[in-house]
Formats: C-alpha cells, structure tokens, sequence
C-alpha cells in the first residue's frame, strides 16, 4: 500500500480524535453553568447568558465530536440486516452510501456552513435573546465539525476501498474494516 495514502489516513483520524476528545472536555463548563443558575436562583439572583452559553457549547460538544464518532465506527447505524452480512459486503455496501448520500450530504454542508461563519463573522451577528452573544464563534465551530466529518468520511471510505482490494485497511486489523476498537469480544468490561 501507499505509504503517503496510509500517512494521511492516520492524520485525518489523529485528528478526529484530537478534536474529539478535546471538545469532550466541554461538559465540564457546561455542567459549571448548568449547575450555577440554579444554585444563583436559590439566592434570588438570575443570569440571562448562562443558559444560551451552555447551549452553544453543548452544541459545540456535539458537533465536533462528530468526527471522532464516525473514526470509532460508533455513531447509530441501522444494521440490523447488514450485520448478518460478510465483512465484504457491508463495505462495499458503505463505499455505495458514502458516494451517495454521505458525499452529497458533505458537499453541501462544508461549503454552506463556511458561508454562514464568514457571513456572521462579517456581519457581527448576535443571536436573537436580550443579552444576544456574537454567534460566529458557534457557527465556525459548525463549519469545523462538518469539515472533520467530511475528512473523516473520505477516510473510511478510502479504507473501505483498501479493504476490499487488498484486505487490510491499513490499521492492522483484517476482520472488521473500518473501527479498531470493534475487535473486542462479547462479555469484554
């Protein structure tokens, strides 16, 4: 195999996970904020920013995680038939979706998402509440996220295609073409 094709896999899912788990670290200042307005209200205090902050950065947390996710091979998939099926199958059946639905999905959402952050960032866009934060800062981070999912994808997809060819993906595993971490057993903690 390639080894610069093999070299910029592993980049893309290196990172995936950086951002990942980065952004994981986000629950903490939400459970901060989450935690804080109702301790205030006790006092007779409120905030109108605390909750619109937690919003966007659960947002945030969500999103870019997203990549992440998909280099695990842990989002929800509906496979409950193709599971039945040999390794084989259920990667071409993947090439079939990335090409399809996956690829055009990205190839709408990349580009548009970056047009939505320049044009808040531009436009110094608040968000509709009385306090109304600058918002480009949610928006890049929707930008970024659709980004690493897009890389990411092309990356499984690239991996299906080796598995399919030469039956290896490239990480070292050869019966489950697109996740590491699904080569544990059942009953495994």
């Amino acid at each position: 195999m390639d080894r610069a094709l093999l070299f910029l896999l592993k980049c893309i899912d290196n990172l995936s996970i950086f951002v990942g788990k980065t952004a994981a670290w986000l629950v903490v200042p939400i459970l901060v904020l989450q935690t804080y307005e109702p301790i205030l209200r006790l006092f007779g205090g409120v905030t109108i920013w605390t909750w619109e902050v937690a919003m966007m950065m659960y947002g945030a947390h969500f999103l870019l995680g997203g990549a992440w996710v998909m280099q695990q091979n842990k989002h929800v998939r509906a496979d409950v038939l193709s599971r039945k099926l040999p390794v084989r199958v259920r990667a071409v059946l993947d090439i079939i979706m990335h090409a399809t639905v996956f690829a055009v999905l990205m190839y709408v959402l990349v580009p548009v998402s970056w047009d939505h952050a320049l044009r808040s960032f531009l436009t110094n866009e608040g968000t509709s509440t009385e306090w109304s934060p600058l918002f480009y800062h949610f928006k890049t981070a929707m930008a970024v996220s659709f980004t690493l999912i897009a890389l990411q994808g092309f990356a499984n997809t690239v991996r299906a295609l080796l598995f399919l060819v030469t039956g290896s993906t490239g990480r070292g595993e050869e019966t489950h073409w697109v996740a590491p971490v699904c080569t544990s057993q059942p009953g495994d903690a």
